[in-house]
């Protein structure tokens, strides 16, 4: 199957950047050279790209599988991109077609920081997803960041029956 991209980005050098933190706590930036980011050409050539990868934590990357499999004509303004290993596995996702920037699990070490320099051009105001992925996305980004609120899932590990009658 072919596939038809926008524009592709590959991290040829590895790129060590310090940002600074509230409480002037320093976090390292590093994007691997073996990671490759990808804009298809479209918001469902992207949904056909990542839906596996969001899938494995769909708890997780449940908003954003909603709306990028139900979005067949991109808002003004909207923005996307993934990130690929070496052996072709996408391990980051992020998508905007609200001020939002919705971004998923990172799955490989610098994958964030990989679509946050990618991200320069997107116009967006703020960032929703799992919150490793927001830390490590806002330190490469630069820029000062405030968390607003988090969001909580909760996992049921016992079910308790009843009383049977």
């Amino acid at each position: 199957m072919a596939r038809s991209y926008c524009a592709t980005r590959a991290f040829s050098t590895r790129v060590h950047a310090l940002d600074q933190m509230p409480g002037g706590m320093y976090l390292p930036t590093i994007v691997l050279p073996d990671l490759r980011v990808e804009r298809p050409a479209s918001i469902p050539d992207f949904y056909t790209e990542v839906k596996d990868y969001l899938l494995e934590h769909e708890a997780e990357h449940g908003l954003m599988l909603a709306v990028a499999s139900v979005t067949l004509i991109a808002p003004a303004e909207s923005w996307w991109s993934l990130a690929r290993a070496r052996d072709g596995q996408v391990v980051a996702a992020a998508l905007r077609t609200m001020p939002k920037m919705m971004l998923s699990r990172e799955g490989a070490r610098g994958a964030m920081a990989a679509l946050a320099a990618d991200a320069r051009q997107a116009n967006f105001d703020s960032i929703i997803g799992p919150w490793p992925s927001l830390e490590s996305f806002a330190a490469a980004f630069g820029g000062r960041w405030r968390p607003t609120h988090r969001h909580v899932l909760y996992e049921c590990r016992a079910v308790t029956g009843s009383p049977v009658a």
